[in-house]
């Protein structure tokens, strides 16, 4: 046993310290980091992109809710009223579903495929009875204020909500 003791002795001594590595330094010049960063521009851009173009795209819906708040709902005749409402909605609808879909439908049947491209509620029995006094009465339809009101809430709401 005296030899091994003795052979055990000799290899520690003869390996000696252990020397350990100095640290890395923390750096953003690694090839990991330059790819990472790039990912993230790539995708911010694209992003941005994006809302760019659904910003653009409903450029027409901006311009309507524009439009509809021009309208003066105090100074006109209820008449005129409804008429611009109503001339409004058709421009914005062939401008969201083409002039080859909507060039041939009027009055009542309009308005059932405006309610067919809106989720939830779109346009209430009151507005259809507002819509069809105005075609078949025009200036004689007796109009109440609130049901105007409730026309331009309901209209602006399918500008807005309306889907393509």
């Amino acid at each position: 046993m005296d030899i091994w003791k003795t052979m055990n002795e000799l290899d520690t001594n003869t390996i000696g310290e252990l020397m350990e590595p100095d640290p890395i330094g923390f750096s953003l010049a690694a090839p990991g980091w330059t790819i990472l960063l790039v990912l993230f521009l790539l995708a911010l851009t694209i992003f941005a992109l994006w809302k760019l173009y659904k910003y653009n795209k409903n450029k027409y819906r901006r311009l309507a809710l524009a439009e509809m708040s021009a309208i003066d709902f105090e100074q006109e005749q209820y008449s005129v009223i409804i008429y611009n409402t109503l001339s409004l909605l058709k421009r914005v609808a062939i401008t969201a579903y083409g002039r080859d879909n909507l060039a041939s439908i009027q009055g009542l049947q309009f308005l059932r495929f405006l309610q067919t491209k809106i989720k939830g509620p779109g346009f209430s029995e009151g507005s259809e009875k507002i819509f069809t006094k105005h075609i078949y009465e025009g200036n004689q339809a007796s109009v109440s204020s609130e049901q105007l009101e409730l026309l331009q809430i309901e209209s602006i709401n399918w500008i807005k909500m309306h889907h393509v």
